[in-house]
């Protein structure tokens, strides 16, 4: 099997495809050189079992709501009531949401998208069949361990839960599922948002080694001080008459590099934001919640049933589990900002080169006017910035929201 990007995503793939969230197959093509290539093509039986799936979530949501309501709603408290309600309801209504995108619209784009990475790497790497190989295992690893994390929470949640309700937690069987859905979503965003990232970070390097130096080439460890060096060690070689490997069908290559790389950077953006901006308020929402929960079980608000540590511990553990979703999107999406941010930078500085041919000068030209225009940054829906500041928004209203909700608590006991 030829390495590549289909095959790196291929763990990934397989777990998605099972829960309806890639209605795809790989499709094996045999090339005369006896090397299999594996291209994606849309299946009519993986769309019609992300339907199945998208009907398994709803009915699994609506019997658990009217179990509820008829149940267990009328012997609690309305501001309990209504907090269950918005807390599993949400996940829910965003795997819905998300199953529907994925069978419509974004299947094309998700199908296109990849096309354009193998197309750059086939551009970019000089060994991409070697880079396929390191990234297949790195990203392996980080998958595995969100999804170790991730089930023993659920797992956790569900045994202490179980042991206290009974059948009676059946109802709330379906979050498990939603939960798994919506980070599924998320570990499919943070391994493109990666793979973009170490695209426009490698354009960036081969840039400014594009030069011949009596320096050894940038190894990436301090960027201003390798760009201000190099563009003095290049004037300085300009004078002396030292050759170079600079020309002109080099820079036209991560021209296009770049722009294919712009690209699949809005079809990322275009596939993931609305499913993102969604499991973002309802991960928040779910923050606020589990927190509140419980300090409610901490000061003995709740008297329904028997709460013991193990359920304040539980709750705690889901809570963190959100802040580690938020930094799974934020800090890939705050890297590849910066990498978007440093190619201008990289090329700025390659223009104070003094003595270039004028061709090569108009081509760099070209290229940084271009790289200003393609200026992006990845956001949820043009609203929320996905990067460190966020996380400052979210403690902020996470207090505010708990403060009321506690003070409605206290004045409804």
């Amino acid at each position: 099997m030829e390495e590549s990007i289909y095959s790196t995503i291929w763990p990934i793939f397989n777990i998605s495809k099972a829960l309806g969230l890639a209605p795809f197959t790989y499709m094996k093509r045999n090339h005369p050189t006896r090397e299999t290539k594996i291209d994606l093509t849309i299946s009519r039986n993986a769309i019609i079992h992300s339907l199945i799936m998208c009907v398994i979530v709803f009915v699994a949501f609506s019997s658990s709501l009217i179990t509820k309501l008829i149940i267990e709603f009328p012997h609690t408290a309305t501001t309990s009531s209504i907090a269950n309600i918005l807390l599993f309801s949400s996940f829910s209504i965003n795997s819905i949401i998300t199953l529907i995108l994925t069978v419509t619209i974004n299947k094309h784009k998700m199908k296109k998208m990849l096309a354009t990475i193998y197309r750059v790497d086939k551009m970019l790497f000089n060994n991409y069949i070697k880079y396929h190989k390191t990234e297949k295992h790195k990203l392996l690893i980080k998958f595995i361990m969100i999804i170790i994390l991730v089930a023993v929470v659920m797992i956790s949640d569900c045994i202490v839960w179980s042991t206290t309700l009974g059948i009676g937690n059946i109802p709330y069987y379906h979050y498990y599922l939603d939960l798994t859905i919506d980070w599924l979503i998320v570990v499919q965003y943070m391994y493109f948002v990666i793979l973009v990232k170490d695209r426009f970070k490698l354009l960036n390097i081969k840039l400014i080694n594009l030069f011949t130096y009596e320096i050894k080439s940038v190894n990436y460890i301090n960027l201003e001080e390798d760009i201000t060096l190099s563009v003095i060690k290049r004037n300085s070689n300009y004078k002396n008459g030292i050759a170079n490997n600079w020309t002109q069908r080099d820079l036209l290559q991560y021209n296009l590099t770049h722009e294919l790389l712009c690209d699949v950077s809005m079809l990322i953006i275009s596939i993931y934001e609305v499913p993102i901006f969604i499991g973002i308020f309802c991960s928040f929402l779910s923050l606020t919640l589990w927190l509140y929960f419980s300090l409610c079980y901490y000061f003995g608000f709740e008297k329904n049933i028997h709460i013991t540590s193990y359920h304040i511990i539980t709750n705690m553990f889901m809570s963190l589990l959100n802040l580690v979703k938020f930094s799974c999107i934020t800090l890939p999406s705050y890297a590849a900002n910066n990498e978007v941010s440093n190619i201008a930078k990289v090329l700025r500085k390659l223009l104070l080169i003094r003595g270039m041919d004028k061709a090569i000068l108009d081509e760099l030209q070209r290229f940084s006017y271009q790289s200003v225009l393609r200026q992006f940054k990845f956001t949820a829906l043009g609203f929320l910035n996905l990067d460190l500041s966020l996380f400052c928004s979210i403690i902020g209203a996470l207090l505010t929201y708990l403060v009321i909700l506690m003070q409605f608590k206290v004045s409804e006991n």
